[in-house]
C-alpha cells in the first residue's frame, strides 16, 4: 500500500508535461497549503511569485514554522521536503497568499487561508485550507449547519479576485480544498456566473461537507448537475466529515454516484480524515466500492440529531458549546490537553444553558441510545434504554464525557408531587461481562 508520500516518490520525477494533472496531484496541493506561509508566500496585493522549492526552505528554516494537516508533524514535514525536492512539485510556484483568523466581540468568527499554484503547463490551481488548530476554525465548522459562513463568503470573493487579476492570462483554472477547504471550493464554484464557471476545468471536494438544505437549498446538486463531469468529491471508507448533509440516496448508495470515489486509508476509524493515510496508485486513488457500517451508523445518528432541531437551537448549541471550549484556550490542542477536565466544564455548560441548548443535547443522547438500542438491542443495553427513558423526561445528569450518568434516587411527579423511584439498570456479572470484551467486539459495531 501507498500513500502520498509514495506517490511524490513515484512521479516525483515526472513533469507535468510528461504526466498530466491527475486526482492525487489535487490531493498534494490540498495538503501543502495547510502549512503556514506567512511572509513566505507573496500576498494578493503583489505580483510576486515563489517556487515551492523555494517557499518550503525558508519555511523549513523559519522558527515559528508549523502546520496542522495531521498529528504527525515529522511525517508532514517529511512530506513536504519530497515534495519540494521533486521535478514535479518543486517548481511549482505559488502566489496571493492569504491567511485571517477574526474572533471578534460582534460576532464575526473566521479561519480563512487560500494561495494559487502556477504550475508549468500555464493551469492554475486555487487552494482553500481547511480547519487549522484554531477554536475559531472549529466553531465555524459547525455554524454552516445554521447560517452562510464569513469564510464561504470570503472563498468566493477571493476566486473572483483572482479571475480578475490573471483574467489576460490563457489558462485553464481548478479548484479544491480538503475538509472545509473542500466545502468551500464548492461554494466559490457555485457562486460564479456561467461565463466564469466556465474557465474551470475541475473543482475538487476533498473529504468535505455538504450544505445543508435549510441554509443553502439545492447549491450543491445544481451544480452537480449542470457540472458533472468536472465535478470531484473524494471521501474515505470510514467517512463522516465528507457525507455531513449528504442526501439519503448518497449516504445509502454511494458507490453509485459517478462524482464520488470512496479512497482507501491506511488508518482507522476518524483518523483516515488525514490526507497522508490515503492510499495510491501511480495515477490515482486505489478505491473501495462501500462505506464501512460503523460510519454510517455515525453519519445517521448526526443527520437526524441536527434535522431534529431548527436552526435556532443548532445555534444555540454551537454558541454554548464553543464558548465553553474557548474557556479552556484559544487552541484546540491547548484547550483538550487535559480532555477529562474540558468535557466536564463544556457538559455542565450544555446542561446548564438555555432550553434550546439543553433541548438539543438530550435530542442527540437519546438518538446515540435509540440508535445503539436499534444495533445491540435487548439487554446489553439496559444502561442505554434507562438513559434514553431518564433523557426524555428530563432526570439524566452526565458526569463526564466518557458517559457516565448518575441515575437519581427519585424525581417528582409533575401533578402529585410525589415521587416514584427509577429503576436502576442490573448489575452485570462481571466474569460474563469480561468474556464478552474478549469476543471483540468493536466501538464501530456498537454504534
Amino acid at each position: 500500500m501507498a500513500d502520498l508520500i509514495e506517490y511524490v516518490r513515484w512521479r516525483g520525477d515526472l513533469s507535468f508535461r510528461e504526466r498530466p494533472f491527475n486526482d492525487v496531484d489535487n490531493l498534494i496541493f490540498s495538503q501543502i497549503v495547510y502549512h503556514s506561509f506567512d511572509g513566505i508566500v507573496p500576498g494578493t496585493d503583489t505580483k510576486g511569485k515563489i517556487s515551492i522549492k523555494e517557499a518550503v526552505k525558508q519555511y523549513l528554516n523559519h522558527p515559528d514554522a508549523g502546520g496542522f494537516p495531521g498529528l504527525d508533524q515529522e511525517r508532514n514535514d517529511e512530506f513536504l521536503k519530497l515534495a519540494a525536492e521533486s521535478v514535479r512539485f518543486g517548481m511549482v510556484e505559488m502566489s496571493d497568499y492569504v491567511n485571517v483568523v477574526f474572533n471578534e466581540q460582534d460576532g464575526r468568527r473566521t479561519q480563512f487561508c487560500a494561495l494559487v499554484y502556477h504550475l508549468p503547463d500555464r493551469s492554475k490551481y486555487i487552494a482553500f485550507r481547511g480547519t487549522d488548530s484554531t477554536i475559531v476554525g472549529w466553531r465555524e465548522d459547525f455554524m454552516i449547519s445554521y447560517k452562510e459562513t464569513d469564510a464561504q463568503q470570503q472563498a468566493l470573493a477571493y476566486t473572483k479576485q483572482m479571475l480578475k487579476k490573471y483574467r489576460r492570462h490563457k489558462t485553464v483554472w481548478r479548484v479544491g480544498g480538503h475538509s472545509k477547504g473542500g466545502n468551500l471550493a464548492v461554494y466559490s464554484f457555485a457562486g460564479l456566473d456561467q461565463s466564469l464557471q466556465d474557465k474551470f476545468c475541475a473543482f475538487y471536494n476533498n473529504d468535505g461537507p455538504g450544505f445543508d438544505p435549510e441554509v443553502f437549498g439545492s447549491i450543491e446538486q445544481d451544480v452537480r448537475e449542470k457540472m458533472l463531469s468536472r465535478y470531484h468529491k473524494f471521501v474515505t471508507t470510514y467517512d463522516v466529515i465528507g457525507m455531513l448533509f449528504a442526501e439519503k440516496e448518497v449516504r445509502e448508495n454511494p458507490e453509485e454516484q459517478p462524482w464520488l470515489t470512496i479512497v482507501a486509508s491506511s488508518a482507522k476509524g476518524l483518523m483516515q480524515h488525514w490526507m497522508l493515510t490515503w492510499q495510491v496508485l501511480p495515477d490515482g486513488f486505489e478505491t473501495r466500492d462501500k462505506l464501512e457500517n460503523g460510519a454510517q451508523a455515525i453519519g445517521d445518528v448526526l443527520d437526524r440529531w441536527v434535522h431534529s432541531a431548527s436552526l435556532e437551537e443548532r445555534e444555540a448549541f454551537i454558541s454554548t458549546l464553543f464558548d465553553a471550549i474557548e474557556k479552556e484556550g484559544s487552541d484546540i490542542v491547548e484547550a483538550l490537553s487535559d480532555a477529562k477536565r474540558t468535557a466536564k466544564d463544556v457538559i455542565r455548560e450544555l446542561m446548564n444553558g438555555n432550553h434550546k441548548t439543553r433541548d438539543m443535547s438530550r435530542k442527540l443522547i437519546a438518538i446515540l441510545g435509540a440508535k445503539a438500542s436499534q444495533q445491540l438491542g435487548g439487554s446489553a443495553l439496559n444502561v442505554a434504554e434507562t438513559a434514553f427513558s431518564a433523557v426524555k423526561k428530563g432526570t439524566l445528569q452526565l458526569q463526564s464525557l466518557a458517559g457516565k450518568v448518575r441515575f437519581p434516587k427519585a424525581y417528582p411527579k409533575r401533578k402529585t408531587g410525589k415521587c416514584q423511584r427509577l429503576q436502576r439498570p442490573p448489575k452485570v456479572n462481571r466474569r460474563r461481562r469480561k468474556k464478552t470484551a474478549q469476543r471483540g467486539r468493536h466501538v464501530d459495531d456498537i454504534l
